[in-house]
């Protein structure tokens, strides 16, 4: 009799089956189970491994058993292939498809529209979100890519009808349930005592639906027969089966015991008769402890090329076929026969990953068989994807992290974090180093894929992959095919190939955190806000002012062509009202509307330009139309088209339109948009469902130049001209528009022109208009009770919960304003509103036509329009707008407000500003009544602390403790407890249980605290901190030298999250509200603070949330905190006579003469500003000082609480916190800090001066410099006159050599020498004297000689110079170079033919120290200030020259500190230089379409050829930019090109002095200079250099696409 197991009181204790107590294996008898654990190749198995085996084998003798059942039927094979559309399409129209956007009603609607020819893509369809209503209310929806649902439609038409007997869906729904209820179920088994915590993939929710009971009885049926043959008396009911699946809801975390699942990974490998496998993880405390991987069509012996094609499965009953992988930490990993009974490993052997020898050329890659299962952008990577697969390969030997090199992190939950970019990287040790050097070789090319003309995936990428492994040596290598990532890994570990694996993600949206109110506000001036009523202009002024803009006649045409789009819309929505059965069309009216409305558009706006092709990016084409079904609607959308155009007297020049014409117009709509030139952006109709519904909607037109919008116009038929009310928003609003003629309004904008509404309807132009007016956001100030929120009137379209609680976080109290379309953008913008939020599903992806019109119209009201982050909107992108979580609207308080109140880390920032102005009241008091021999002592190290030090400290740790008081607080602090429990302490800790409770009395629910509480308070602050978890950081007191002194100091505090400060605050009881002065930083700063309210500082900033300040005292939170400003640095321009920098107080704290030395190198005239405390970070934020220097003496230790809270203010105040080498303070080393030297703190400009300037090589820098201008003024000279028989000649190479590479060979090496002028100059140089020592040399030697001593007659201290002086200069350059010591490297004119032809040249001069190049200038006469063009690479760039003082131009680096340029000419040094600028290269993402290359200007150089091949191959569509010399360098540094290629003949050897200044310029640009291979150059072997087939320089992503393609090619000498 069998037996139904039903769940009781213990989900786990599924009646019989799971309460024997017996370990039961397959197809045996029972076994008494025993400590003992199973042993086989030296692998100690323990319970839980047992387990995992038994559960896994189980589950995959199901996946066999079906696929087999499912290859019966094959059709095809290809996941995309028209069979599988072709079932998609008829499942969809049949309501029962899903899509992988999460909405399976969406795609539902379009291809049932699809199959009647009508169908568009508005996402915000009626028709459509009425399928996605329904379908969810019956709870079909799912949101998993690879889920048995989608798939129920592949497996169908892939197998014939009599194999699917009684199954309406695939076996693949079958076997990911089936194989996740059989392990849940055998892991239950094994130990019923213990409840299972599963995080798997699959739930029950489309199963609980009434459609899919079939599917369900199907299942049971499948799970009954498989556990039948474990225990016959076992039996499942459905109730059972999903209570089993839902087990895996688990959400996993750091701590305690989970199973992770994923029961089928690699689905389309399963669905192709590929490859798959059954993958189960063990998770405790965060750890995979253990990992199991059931591979049923996996040999185990050594894999062949064609293991991963589509006959895997028709192998799998081949002996040797079926490989169970496993291991358990500390035991190694293992292989078996898959087919072994339950935990049985007889047949096991051990397993370990190899590194190839020498070289990688023979090292295999693996990659995803699914293209989209790499490199993808739409779904988040999971735990249960990796969990196995990583222990098997540790276990083995090898090494899995992410793209950042870190360890995989399973204890985070359900998801997984692959660092940025996004990606994992497995292999043996050495393979994986060398991937990890190499990553940034990896430039990832994405295609879009579309399938039959819809794009399903919507963003689902095809992935060309770049890279190469270091010292490939030309070897390409073999790739091999397989499904999936995680059986992947067991390929690793078993059969060693070498592994590299990029899995591009996009971020997911974390889900709702519990963040208390935070509302940061911004100040924006101290005017009061601008109220609707108050114009600053009549009407007739302000046509003059639109009039007067740059884009005045673009605004008149869109605001037109908006005004004739609205009245076939309000035509259409009118008859839509009074029309029951929505005559002679099949479909509703809104798809005529918004065809109509965008071939209006299209026609207007293509009057405005008749002679060029409209580029617009709009919703609407016209595919849906042209089919033979849609016949009928393009006649009935012509026919509204032309009655627009005709109506009284005629539109303009309108003739009738043909339907032809009309879907022309439509189809203008394609453009592709982008960040460069012009690009109209149209929504027809934005809010289709409130079209439909007579509510709002709008005709929403922008104009975009170069990735700005700079016009926008909303139409808004239904919004009345008075201020709206909540019936605006709803179903009344169409009747109220029919009935008045107050009701219709257009809402239009133009960049730095302000924002305006007028009447929509009239018979008037945009210069006629009657009653325009200007209109602003309604900036009110906080509290924000009275404000309005608005968001979507469709609940679908938003997260209306969310917004509802930032709402109320922040104060409001009003309901929400909910409306359909950019119409709130509208009303926001004239006041009517506060805050408009949008919050739509993570999966959804918004379109620059929803949003680019009421941007521009916010922003020039006043507002502000940011995604969830506060990053301003960019639509340069192309169709499609990154909005990172969503988007906030508002005027800048509330948004602001918003913002804070939405940030992941509001909460603590809250509890941070609390307890620190908590602490602050005790040593304010403390301060004031200081008794110097009672209440201060010394500790060990001579600094002085306080009762306050030590009371502070207890008063954060309570204040802290509050927030989550069932979990030790983990605080990284000063001070701790072991003077205070000494006998000589008591009297200290009793004064300071008195001074805390004295403060707590104050505090709602506090309790007077005992000694010993205090005790254990202070206490708290003895974590170690470190890398990983959340870690407070306080010091209670910074300054405690100033304090005592009665300065500043600082209550320090600060959040780190995972190894970086997330929140910081500095509470600063006696820096004033106004800028400081000197006064303030010295012993009168406590004084001013007792007699005035207006001292008391409070500094505080939430990663990416920017930093603000607000009085220290009051009763008040962040909530309703009266005048919070925000804050930034002042970045003063050089030179910096003006600037203001501070140090420390006290001498011993830093190296205040080192400082004034540095200081005085930038410019800076005025004396230091000393103060004690991190206070000083906090006023440099505020712009009251210009740079902070600190270098304190070596053998001193910085720790973090001295830097932590202040570094993230500064940064987020937008200015840079680095040490002396210019590398970011990393605080994730545990409560010391790396500073190498000292810490430098301040705006960009001046923060880089001061690196420079204290950068080891800056003198060296400044004398390579100075004697590169010094030349400069030589080449000048000779070029402009060159006397081409007698000052130049021919070298042994038929190279040219003038006089003026003698001179200025010559000059360098008497500028270098007067830098240390009792050593030998080391000069690695091109030229030598020997053609100037023959007699035939004479005449030219005497006019080298003269021209030198022309310059030097300017040069201080300079004397003239003998012929045979100048002849040794010259010979300075013999040096060899070589690995060791230090060598200048010259070439005095790089790029001679260029010199001789008028074009462009270089003088080169780098500084080579112990092989590496750390300096580098190049000196280049003829190029501009500005970016460069064609014609400044030929013969005219040197006329220009004569012509013009914006050209000439030095560019120059130095190792660690950046590259620079700067003007050639003029009487300065890099200390007082005017207009320094730092260089980055453009690093253009693909395609690369409009990057430009850079070749040799004489062809004989390089194999032109060769590289326009290379350009092609990537993509690049521009001419080549040619140009002589290292100037190249240059301009590639600066941006204006993308990537040089050199190529010279095989038999040419390169010099040192060719490359090594531009080298070190590119990358310290942010660029990369390598040889044709790959390999960094290597200037270390004397004076010749080793390129290996040629040069590539560039950034990073074009470079790493370069060298792929050289691969490809097979080299420039195969061509």
């Amino acid at each position: 009799m069998q037996q139904s197991v039903r769940f009781t009181s213990h989900p786990t204790r599924l009646g019989r089956a799971l309460t024997k107590p017996t370990f039961v294996t397959h197809r045996t008898a029972p076994v008494a189970r025993s400590n003992m654990s199973a042993k086989a190749g030296g692998a100690a198995l323990s319970s839980e491994m047992q387990s995992a085996l038994t559960a896994v084998r189980l589950a995959s003798k199901l996946c066999k058993s079906l696929q087999k059942q499912l290859s019966q039927g094959l059709a095809r094979s290809n996941p995309e292939s028209p069979a599988m559309l072709n079932s998609l399409q008829k499942q969809l129209s049949q309501g029962r498809a899903r899509s992988n956007l999460e909405s399976p009603a969406m795609l539902t609607s379009v291809q049932k529209q699809l199959s009647q020819g009508w169908a568009r893509s508005n996402l915000e369809s009626p028709a459509m979100l009425t399928s996605v209503q329904k379908q969810r209310s019956q709870g079909r929806a799912r949101s998993n890519p690879e889920s048995p649902a989608m798939l129920t439609s592949v497996q169908k038409q892939l197998s014939q009808a009599e194999k699917m007997d009684k199954q309406d869906d695939s076996p693949v729904t079958v076997a990911d349930y089936g194989a996740q209820v059989l392990v849940t179920w055998s892991l239950a088994r094994s130990d019923p005592s213990v409840k299972v915590q599963m995080v798997a993939e699959e739930d029950s929710a489309s199963l609980r639906t009434e459609g899919e009971r079939s599917l369900l009885e199907r299942i049971t049926q499948l799970v009954n027969s498989a556990i039948k043959e474990v225990d016959p008396s076992a039996h499942l009911s459905p109730e059972d089966v999903l209570e089993l699946i839902d087990l895996g809801a688990s959400n996993g975390g750091p701590s305690g015991r989970h199973w992770v699942l994923d029961p089928i990974d690699g689905t389309r490998g399963f669905v192709g008769m590929r490859q798959y496998s059954v993958c189960l993880g063990l998770l405790v405390e965060g750890e995979v402890k253990l990992g199991v991987l059931g591979c049923p069509n996996l040999p185990l012996d050594q894999v062949t090329e064609d293991t991963g094609d589509e006959k895997a499965m028709s192998r799998s009953d081949n002996e040797g076929v079926g490989s169970l992988f496993y291991a358990q930490r500390g035991s190694g990993a293992w292989v078996a026969s898959l087919w072994e009974e339950g935990g049985s490993v007889s047949s096991a052997r051990q397993v370990s990953v190899k590194d190839p020898q020498a070289s990688f050329a023979e090292a295999r890659f693996m990659e995803s068989f699914e293209t989209r299962h790499s490199n993808h952008s739409m779904t988040a990577t999971m735990i249960w994807d990796h969990a196995a697969g990583t222990v098997i390969v540790e276990e083995a030997g090898g090494k899995v992290t992410n793209s950042n090199g870190d360890r995989l992190d399973f204890s985070k939950g359900r998801y997984l974090d692959l660092g940025s970019p996004q990606g994992i990287i497995a292999g043996p040790p050495d393979v994986h180093a060398a991937l990890m050097t190499g990553f940034e070789k990896v430039s990832p090319q994405f295609e879009k894929v579309t399938v039959g003309g819809l794009d399903l995936d919507n963003v689902e990428y095809r992935i060309q992959e770049f890279g190469k492994l270091e010292n490939l040596q030309g070897s390409i290598a073999k790739k091999t095919r397989k499904s999936r990532k995680i059986h992947k890994a067991a390929l690793l570990t078993a059969h060693s190939p070498c592994l590299t694996e990029q899995v591009y993600s996009m971020e997911y949206a974390p889900t709702l955190i519990d963040a208390s109110v935070g509302s940061i506000l911004e100040r924006v001036g101290s005017e009061p806000p601008l109220l609707r009523s108050s114009f600053s202009a009549a009407p007739a002024d302000l046509v003059a002012l639109l009039r007067s803009a740059p884009q005045a006649a673009e605004l008149h045409a869109a605001y037109d062509a908006v005004r004739l789009a609205a009245r076939l819309c309000t035509t259409v929505q009118h008859q839509l009202s009074t029309t029951e059965k929505m005559e002679k069309m099949d479909d509703s009216p809104v798809t005529v509307a918004d065809y109509g409305a965008q071939a209006l558009v299209a026609w207007s706006l293509s009057k405005f330009s008749p002679n060029t092709r409209l580029s617009m990016v709009a919703e609407e084409d016209s595919h849906a139309l042209r089919s033979p079904s849609g016949q009928g609607l393009v006649e009935r959308i012509t026919q509204l088209v032309n009655s627009v155009l005709q109506v009284e007297e005629g539109e303009e020049g309108a003739n009738p339109l043909t339907s032809n014409d009309v879907l022309e117009l439509i189809d203008q709509g394609d453009s592709p948009g982008g960040p460069s030139g012009r690009h109209w952006v149209l929504d027809p109709i934005d809010g289709t469902k409130g079209f439909v519904g007579m509510r709002q909607y709008a005709i929403c037109l922008a104009l975009i130049q170069d990735g700005e919008v700079v016009v926008g116009v909303l139409g808004c038929p239904n919004i009345p001209q008075s201020t709206v009310t909540e019936e605006d928003g709803g179903p009344s609003a169409m009747a109220k528009a029919k009935k008045s003629d107050d009701v219709g309004s257009v809402f239009f904008a133009h960049q730095g022109y302000g924002a305006y509404v007028a009447p929509m309807w009239g018979n008037y132009s945009l210069h006629t208009l009657p009653n325009i007016q200007r209109i602003h956001v309604d900036d009110v100030p906080a509290p924000f009770t009275n404000a309005r929120f608005m968001g979507a009137y469709e609940s679908g379209h938003s997260n209306h919960g969310f917004s509802a609680a930032l709402a109320s976080k922040v104060g409001v109290s009003l309901p929400p304003f909910l409306m359909d379309s950019q119409a709130k953008y509208g009303i926001l913008s004239r006041g009517d509103a506060s805050v408009f939020m949008r919050f739509p599903p993570p999966s959804y992806r918004e379109k620059i036509w929803d949003h680019a019109a009421g941007f521009v119209i916010v922003e020039e009201a006043g507002g502000k329009v940011t995604d969830a982050h506060g990053q301003r909107l960019d639509f340069s992108q192309g169709r499609e707008l990154d909005t990172y979580g969503g988007i906030v609207a508002g005027p800048p308080l509330v948004h602001s407000a918003v913002l804070a109140a939405g940030a992941p880390y509001a909460r603590e920032m809250q509890a941070a500003v609390d307890a620190v102005r908590i602490a602050a009241r005790l040593c304010k008091e403390v301060q004031h009544h200081l008794r110097s021999m009672t209440e201060k002592m010394e500790k060990v190290d001579d600094s002085p602390v306080t009762v306050a030090d030590y009371g502070a400290q207890a008063l954060v740790a309570w204040s802290l403790s509050k927030q989550d008081p069932h979990n030790r607080l983990s605080l990284v602090s000063e001070e701790d407890s072991r003077t205070l429990r000494s006998p000589s302490g008591k009297g200290i800790l009793k004064r300071i249980t008195q001074l805390v409770n004295s403060v707590l009395e104050g505090e709602e629910g506090a309790t007077p605290l005992t000694a010993n509480k205090v005790l254990e308070l202070i206490d708290l602050g003895d974590s170690p901190g470190g890398p990983s978890g959340r870690h407070w950081v306080l010091d209670p007191i910074d300054g405690t030298k100033g304090f005592v002194g009665r300065r500043q100091y600082a209550i320090c505090l600060a959040l780190i999250q995972d190894g970086e400060v997330v929140v910081g605050v500095l509470g600063c009881p006696n820096i004033p509200h106004s800028p400081v002065t000197e006064k303030d930083g010295g012993p009168s700063a406590m004084a001013k603070a007792q007699k005035s309210d207006d001292v008391g500082s409070v500094f505080f900033a939430h990663q990416g949330y920017g930093a603000y300040v607000a009085p220290m005292w009051g009763n008040y939170s962040l909530q309703t905190l009266p005048n919070i400003q925000r804050i930034h640095v002042d970045d003063v321009p050089a030179p910096f006579t003006n600037a203001r920098f501070m140090g420390a107080y006290e001498p011993g704290h830093s190296n205040h003469g080192f400082s004034a030395a540095l200081a005085s190198k930038v410019g800076v005239n005025l004396p230091p500003f000393l103060m004690d405390s991190q206070a000083k970070y906090g006023i440099l934020s505020r712009g009251d000082a210009s740079v902070f220097m600190r270098f304190p003496p070596p053998s001193y230790r910085e720790k973090i609480w001295d830097h932590a809270a202040g570094f993230v203010i500064v940064e987020e105040a937008g200015g840079k916190v680095t040490d002396a080498h210019g590398q970011r303070l990393d605080f994730s080393q545990g409560r010391e800090l790396d500073t190498y030297g000292g810490i430098v703190a301040g705006p960009p400009l001046v923060h880089s001066a001061v690196l420079a300037a204290g950068a080891p090589y800056a003198r060296e820098m400044q004398a390579a410099v100075d004697a590169v201008r010094i030349a400069a003024r030589l080449c000048k000279e000779v070029q402009h006159h060159l006397r081409s028989m007698t000052e130049k000649m021919e070298k042994v190479d038929d190279s040219p050599v003038t006089v003026a590479d003698y001179g200025a060979q010559a000059l360098v090496a008497w500028s270098l020498s007067k830098q240390d002028p009792h050593n030998r100059l080391s000069l690695v140089s091109e030229e030598d004297s020997r053609t100037l020592r023959s007699p035939s040399g004479k005449g030219i030697l005497k006019r080298i000689t003269q021209l030198v001593n022309s310059v030097l007659e300017g040069e201080e201290g300079a004397t003239p110079l003998t012929a045979n002086k100048v002849l040794e200069l010259i010979d300075l350059g013999d040096s060899p170079g070589g690995p060791s010591g230090r060598h200048w490297v010259l070439d005095p004119i790089d790029g001679t033919k260029g010199f001789v032809g008028r074009r462009q040249y270089a003088i080169c001069l780098a500084l080579i120290q112990d092989g590496e190049v750390v300096v580098g200038v190049l000196g280049c006469p003829n190029i501009p200030h500005s970016p460069v063009t064609e014609k400044d690479g030929g013969p005219s760039a040197m006329a220009k020259a004569q012509k013009s003082d914006d050209v000439g131009s030095v560019f120059f680096a130095h190792q660690g500190y950046g590259a620079y340029v700067a003007p050639m000419w003029g009487n300065y040094s890099l200390q007082t230089l005017p207009n320094i600028q730092r260089i980055h290269v453009d690093d253009v993402p693909a395609p690369f379409t409009n990057a430009r290359f850079m070749g040799a200007y004489e062809p004989g150089h390089s194999n032109h050829g060769f590289s326009a091949a290379l350009a092609s191959k990537v993509g690049v569509n521009l001419p080549p930019f040619l140009m002589d010399s290292q100037a190249k360098y240059g301009i590639l540094s600066r941006g204006d090109a993308t990537v040089f290629m050199r190529f010279p003949p095989p038999s040419y050897q390169e010099k040192i002095w060719d490359h090594a200044a531009g080298f070190v310029i590119v990358e310290e640009a942010g660029g990369k200079v390598t040889d044709a291979h790959g390999q960094r150059l290597d200037f270390s072997q004397g004076r010749e250099l080793d390129t290996y087939g040629g040069i590539v320089a560039g950034p990073p992503l074009v470079h790493g696409a370069v060298l792929v393609a050289v691969l490809e090619l097979g080299g420039p000498h195969n061509q």
